[in-house]
């Protein structure tokens, strides 16, 4: 993740894409405290970008919301 960070930056798809899979590995962990803050950094990113309406902000907001309901 921090190869793609460091050449394209935080708000674009492969980052973003990358984060939420680190997420997801986090919640499977147990860890729930970090995948929370990895999904509401994704999240607000994503809206801002492609707005809140959007698919993947809504996949960002229920991935949040699951994460939420596990901790």
């Amino acid at each position: 993740m921090e190869l793609t960070l460091g050449a394209v930056g935080t708000t674009h798809p492969d980052t973003m894409r990358a984060t939420a899979n680190h997420a997801a590995v986090l919640n499977k962990q147990g860890r729930f405290a970090r995948a929370t803050a990895a999904e509401r950094g994704i999240l607000d990113i994503r809206k801002e970008i492609l707005g809140p309406e959007h698919l993947d902000s809504i996949r960002a907001m229920v991935n949040l919301a699951a994460s939420l309901y596990w901790q």
